[in-house]
């Protein structure tokens, strides 16, 4: 029996599979069994899209604002917007930690790239290029 087993339990007969495995273990051997639920991740379209649209804003804004930001920093900008931040108290400080863009599943990338759309259109009059197979990949359609 091999040291580690990683099961992906979505159906009546996986889920037997791993109960079977899980049967045969000896608990002498000491395991360790931890359970989470399976979570898309963002997607890489979504991410592509993510970061084109990042610098188009920041030479968008700076053609019709005359002020330049890098688009990572547009980037910050809008997480700090909708997704907000972390906050723990430690040793009786606060410590900020932005929210990664990395951890939101599909879904939640999907809303974030919906503000920042409407949030564009809306405040600086910047209609974003959403590249039909792009943004239709990022959006789940496809």
């Amino acid at each position: 029996m091999s040291d580690k087993q990683t099961f992906f339990v979505n159906n009546d007969q996986s889920l037997l599979l791993c109960l079977q495995y899980i049967e045969g273990i000896d608990p002498a051997d000491k395991w360790l069994v931890t359970i989470k639920r399976h979570r898309s991740r963002r997607s890489l379209a979504q991410n592509r899209l993510l970061h084109m649209w990042m610098q188009v804003i920041s030479e968008e804004y700076y053609l019709t604002h005359g002020e330049y930001h890098a688009p990572a920093v547009w980037k910050e900008y809008f997480k700090q917007l909708f997704l907000g931040d972390d906050v723990s108290i430690v040793l009786g400080s606060h410590v900020v930690l932005p929210r990664k863009t990395s951890a939101l599943n599909t879904a939640q990338m999907a809303e974030f790239l919906n503000k920042i759309d409407m949030y564009c259109a809306a405040e600086f009059e910047i209609q974003l290029p959403q590249p039909e197979d792009m943004y239709l990949d990022a959006m789940g359609v496809l």
